[in-house]
């Protein structure tokens, strides 16, 4: 038994982690027994899954799971992943005699910075700022709409900091949060492309995504064939840089992802758009200009 715990007669029989664990063993036992595989699932072509044999398949409900998990758009060769490390790749477990030298440096460390008196000023990037004139900053970013959905936002504005455009998707759902970021920045890069922007900087406030995205890395997890299809657009652009901001600068993707009606679908501004963000476009123009 992997779950026990106190309950009252309304819980029901089986924990949250156990109906997940049961659901894929039950879509696993449901593939083997038709002959098919998970790559079955998948229309490699369009790089979308094949609802209807979903359908055939599986339980309603596990088949909207299937869904709503997002799709690469290029298939490179099969990787072995270790889950349990940050960057998928296997490493030892820190020995006793390391975790209490380290333990001991972490307190050194701490005491020492204790008696330091902080004298920086406040960072300019927790503050949206203009580009030079040429390029288009493309801002993006993620949130977790209740326990099963996610939001994605996205804006590009000029060197002067008025909008071209603006763009929400919401949908079925919940990842871990860099995952979902990186979904984000590869469906903003696709929204660029459609609407002919050709020199863009991307900006989001993950600075773990940023740094492998500026680096170049393709890391050994879950989500590295969404970063390998990130880096595969970049090649689209006449230029396409990506830069970290931190999250109070980047304050109207954050709301954008929540605008409501909530709505599974992509939607696209050109020429206008709704009172909440013009009032977060002209505060940011207000910051940008009084910090410069």
């Amino acid at each position: 038994m992997d779950y026990l715990k106190h309950g009252d007669r309304n819980m029901g029989w089986l924990h949250q982690c156990a109906n997940r664990r049961r659901s894929a063993n039950l879509i696993e036992g449901l593939l083997r027994a038709n002959g098919r595989m998970v790559t079955d699932l998948i229309d490699h072509d369009s790089s979308r899954w094949r609802n209807d044999m979903i359908d055939h398949i599986l339980l309603p409900v596990d088949g909207q799971n299937v869904k709503s998990i997002p799709l690469c758009n290029h298939w490179p060769r099969d990787q072995i992943m270790w889950h349990y490390a940050n960057d998928g790749n296997y490493s030892v477990i820190v020995t006793p005699k390391k975790m209490v030298g380290r333990a001991f440096s972490l307190v050194q460390e701490y005491r020492e910075a204790r008696v330091k008196l902080d004298t920086r000023q406040p960072s300019l990037d927790s503050i949206w700022q203009a580009r030079c004139a040429g390029y288009l900053k493309v801002n993006f970013d993620e949130a977790l709409i209740g326990e099963e959905c996610h939001g994605l936002g996205m804006v590009a504005r000029d060197s002067g900091g008025c909008v071209v455009m603006v763009g929400v998707r919401q949908g079925l759902g919940s990842y871990g949060h860099e995952y979902v970021e990186a979904v984000a920045c590869r469906w903003t890069m696709q929204q660029a492309l459609e609407q002919g922007l050709e020199a863009v900087i991307i900006e989001g406030d993950s600075l773990g995504l940023i740094s492998k995205l500026q680096k170049k890395e393709r890391p050994n997890t879950e989500f590295r064939l969404i970063i390998h299809d990130i880096l595969m657009l970049v090649n689209c652009f006449s230029f396409c840089s990506f830069s970290h901001v931190k999250r109070a600068g980047n304050r109207m993707t954050y709301t954008l992802a929540h605008v409501q009606p909530y709505d599974y679908s992509d939607r696209v501004w050109l020429d206008e758009s709704t009172d909440c963000i013009l009032n977060l476009v002209a505060n940011d123009l207000c910051n940008a200009y009084a910090d410069s």
